[in-house]
């Protein structure tokens, strides 16, 4: 199977193929997103067939470009709240049925995944955490409508205190968390 053919699957299966410089595919769910990066890879014995699949909202997902870039997004996007620990799966014959029932799995593992519990856990990130997971502890906080804490981070903020965020952490990204966690509330 080529990664054409995974592509291919992955469309009849009603997954949306975003290309960029990580391909990936998009299944949008009544409540919530499952995204997964597809590969195969051939190995000397079998296929390694790869998703890396999580799980979000898509509000969570906007709210993270909006905070970062100040500007609502014109594409599909996607900030993984919940990520699968079973990235792959390997088989000695990749066919159709295989990546069906592969897509079936990271499916019901979406389905049976806490959103909330999720977006708690983002809460509660240290702020000097690495990485996007200050973004995203700032956009957890504010769809969660915790404008308690946001109001503090600014105040903060204003003094000169970056509370030992990572630096392209600005003043703007606090305020915007700010305005829109007033909406969750």
């Amino acid at each position: 199977m080529t990664k054409i053919e995974l592509y291919n699957v992955l469309l009849d299966n009603g997954w949306t193929i975003k290309k960029g410089i990580d391909d990936c595919a998009y299944k949008q769910l009544p409540d919530r997103q499952i995204q997964v990066i597809p590969g195969i890879k051939r190995l000397p014995n079998e296929y390694q067939i790869i998703m890396m699949p999580s799980v979000s909202t898509k509000d969570f997902s906007v709210l993270v470009k909006y905070i970062f870039e100040n500007k609502k997004p014109r594409r599909i996007v996607h900030s993984g709240i919940v990520r699968n620990k079973e990235q792959s799966i390997y088989t000695k014959n990749p066919t159709r049925e295989v990546i069906e029932k592969y897509l079936n799995e990271i499916e019901v593992w979406a389905q049976e995944q806490d959103i909330e519990a999720g977006l708690k856990e983002y809460c509660k990130l240290p702020t000097d955490s690495k990485g996007n997971l200050p973004l995203y502890h700032l956009s957890a906080l504010a769809i969660s409508g915790q404008s308690t804490q946001l109001t503090d981070y600014l105040e903060h903020f204003q003094n000169s205190d970056s509370m030992g965020f990572v630096p392209y952490i600005k003043q703007g990204f606090i305020e915007r968390a700010l305005e829109a966690s007033k909406k969750y509330q």
